[in-house]
């Protein structure tokens, strides 16, 4: 799973999480911090976290993902929850 905001998702999931932004994962390439998009392509977590309304995103006919939920603005930033087809 990729996301920015990890603390709070890896405590209460107990789900193993990569933070793009690089602060607590320091081997995150300072050319890929909070790159999403680059960071996917490398890597091609299960799941990704991103802002944003986003319903899909394509990056080859081998690596696409789809929205499987959606976290309206509340306080912070949209976000949507993605899924590796």
């Amino acid at each position: 799973m990729a996301i920015s905001e990890r603390a709070p998702l890896a405590y209460y999931s107990k789900v193993h999480v990569i933070d793009v932004s690089g602060i607590v994962d320091s081997w995150v390439p300072s050319s890929e911090r909070m790159n999403h998009a680059q960071f996917m392509r490398r890597f091609a977590p299960s799941y990704a976290i991103v802002y944003g309304t986003s319903r899909e995103w394509y990056f080859s006919s081998t690596l696409q993902y789809d929205r499987v939920m959606y976290f309206p603005k509340r306080g912070f930033e949209d976000f949507s929850l993605l899924m590796k087809r």
